[in-house]
């Protein structure tokens, strides 16, 4: 998931400065007479309007991929939790515990409609142990 996050990070930064490079080259400035160096500068308000409109898509672009961040969580939540395939909650099979015996040999307790099935699974077969009511009925 940290992967995912970081992948997403990266290409939202790679489209800004990718955009940084396609802009318009600025316009021409008209030779002006000389000016004192206390004399302002003509250009400052198109100055100001183009470090407003870069300060406006920036955030925009950072609000895009905040949102692209918390969607990305959201259904990875969906994916890792079944609820995604709006299937039911209620299964009729669910696998309640798993205890390996060896690299190739499994023990799993299942239970299936309300009853409890010991079943060992190994490389050649799956075999069904015993039920544990039939357990608890020998006893």
């Amino acid at each position: 998931m940290l992967r995912l996050l970081v992948f997403i990070f990266l290409v939202g930064i790679s489209s800004v400065f990718a955009e940084k490079g396609e802009e318009a080259p600025p316009p021409p400035v008209e030779p002006q007479e000389q000016t004192t160096p206390l004399e302002p500068v003509q250009n400052m308000d198109a100055m100001s309007d183009s470090y407003e409109s870069a300060f406006i898509k920036m955030m925009l672009t950072l609000g895009a991929l905040l949102l692209l961040i918390a969607l990305s969580v959201y259904m990875l939540r969906k994916f890792s939790s079944g609820k995604f395939r709006g299937g039911s909650s209620s299964r009729t099979m669910k696998i309640l515990e798993r205890k390996p015996l060896s690299a190739k040999s499994v023990l799993y307790l299942i239970e299936v409609e309300g009853k409890k099935v010991l079943i060992a699974e190994s490389q050649l077969e799956v075999r069904t142990i015993t039920t544990i009511e039939a357990i608890a009925a020998e006893e």
